[in-house]
């Protein structure tokens, strides 16, 4: 696509020109329409140019044409040049932010570390008191030695479940826990009624 829109741009510029030399024959200083594509590498670099938003210099002279008919021949081309120029950068844009998305997706532990990044660079910006009384607020202490402390994350299991499932499935987890619990208490009941036992455990 690219070098058919330079070939036309040259084409039709070069029209322009030979229109403005058939006008005005004796116009030295070219004071009407000045061609800025006057070769193909010239072509080519204000393709280059248009392709990141600088066409300004262009469709200036352009409209400035003599020939009424390469006026429009020249905007419909551009038109089309700008229309493809901008679905092909949309779906180059499309393309990094699924290829970024699978990638991250791929790591499971990358959100983590931006997690953790982000905890760093906040507690950077704060004084060393307020870093220590957040630091207790956010995290526990792992097994017995108290200075070890660790971060705490409650993690969501039921955003992907609709609503009347993700209750179902809490009410199905609380009636568990009672059930172990209550098991846990007759156990000790048990243990605590039957003294050969206790002496076993003993």
């Amino acid at each position: 696509m690219n070098l058919h829109a330079i070939s036309a741009f040259y084409l039709v510029f070069l029209s322009c020109e030979r229109e403005e030399r058939r006008i005005h024959p004796n116009d030295v200083d070219q004071v009407g329409f000045q061609n800025v594509i006057q070769n193909p590498a010239e072509a080519f670099t204000r393709t280059f140019i248009l392709t990141i938003g600088e066409f300004t210099v262009l469709y200036r002279n352009l409209a400035q044409c003599p020939a009424k008919v390469m006026i429009w021949i020249g905007k419909i081309i551009f038109l089309i040049f700008e229309l493809g120029v901008s679905i092909l950068q949309f779906n180059l844009l499309i393309a990094m932010m699924t290829r970024t998305y699978e990638t991250i997706f791929r790591t499971r532990k990358e959100y983590k570390r931006q997690w953790a990044q982000v905890i760093l660079m906040l507690e950077l910006s704060l004084a060393p008191k307020d870093r220590l009384m957040y630091l207790l607020q956010y995290s526990r202490p792992t097994g017995t030695n108290k200075k070890l402390r660790s971060f705490v994350v409650n993690k969501n299991i039921y955003q992907n479940k609709a609503p009347d499932e993700a209750a179902a499935a809490k009410e199905e987890k609380t009636r568990k826990v009672i059930e172990e619990r209550k098991a846990l208490l007759k156990r000790r009941l048990r243990v605590g009624c039957n003294p050969i036992m206790s002496l076993k455990l003993v």
